[in-house]
């Protein structure tokens, strides 16, 4: 791989992530020594698995990866800026389009995992919250995720469907920095992916009304990231979405 020269935009990118994602992510630093590594942006949702996928990874022989999580929107929008990234990936079609047409050398596309909607509650459930009825009630501190991120698209649809309206009283940027909100106590309950959910110990409600709401993950690369997106098709990488709840 050829060395990648350090520049100004690993700074910004890493600005931007954390202000795109107002809750704990576990982001690698970037390296200003490692100029080797790929640069992989990624969907805040997969920050709960970067180790398995590390391992995953080292596995094939592939490595090392700096990897960016945050929103999808803010993946596409470091692209369009353009930042080099080896490769992207994002939570739904919608923003795979986008970047897509921001371009960036990514000429390769897969797509690689699923993942549904949940109706996740705060610790013990102080809300009382038994159903998706229950985000109707103006009482209960509701939150979804914003209108233009992957998971906020899939609630506007779940809830379009299920004639439920909500009046929630947040909407975040990224499904983890929502399922922070709920896990702290701030909110009594909120729309986000089952994988968040797990991942954060949550409790979930009325599980089989939103089984059906899901997205489909899509990536697109370089030629240098070539093996990344092959080992990221491959079955040990399917274990570990399996493991935490994504679907195939």
């Amino acid at each position: 791989m050829t060395p990648r020269p350090i520049l100004p935009w690993r700074s910004a990118l890493l600005l931007a992530a954390a202000v795109a994602v107002a809750a704990p992510i576990a982001a690698l630093a970037l390296d200003p020594g490692d100029d080797d590594a790929l640069l992989v942006l990624a969907p805040s949702s997969l920050a709960p698995i970067e180790d398995d996928l590390n391992a995953t990874m080292l596995d094939a022989g592939v490595g090392p990866i700096e990897w960016v999580f945050a929103g999808s929107q803010s993946l596409v929008a470091q692209v369009a800026d353009g930042v080099p990234a080896d490769a992207v990936l994002v939570a739904d079609q919608v923003a795979f389009d986008a970047v897509l047409d921001a371009g960036g050398g990514l000429d390769r596309e897969i797509t690689f995992a699923s993942n549904h909607l949940v109706l996740a509650v705060a610790p013990d459930n102080p809300g009382d919250v038994a159903s998706v009825a229950d985000l109707a009630d103006p009482e209960r501190l509701i939150g979804v995720c914003a209108a233009e991120v992957p998971c906020g698209r899939l609630a506007a649809t779940a809830l379009a469907e299920l004639g439920i309206s909500v009046s929630a009283d947040t909407e975040e940027t990224s499904a983890r920095a929502l399922t922070a909100k709920i896990a702290s106590g701030e909110l009594d309950a909120g729309l986000i992916y089952v994988t968040d959910a797990r991942a954060a110990g949550l409790d979930i409600v009325d599980e089989d009304e939103f089984a059906r709401f899901e997205n489909t993950y899509h990536g697109a690369g370089t030629a240098a990231a070539g093996p990344f997106l092959d080992a990221l098709l491959g079955e040990e990488a399917a274990e570990v979405f399996t493991d935490a709840g994504f679907g195939g």
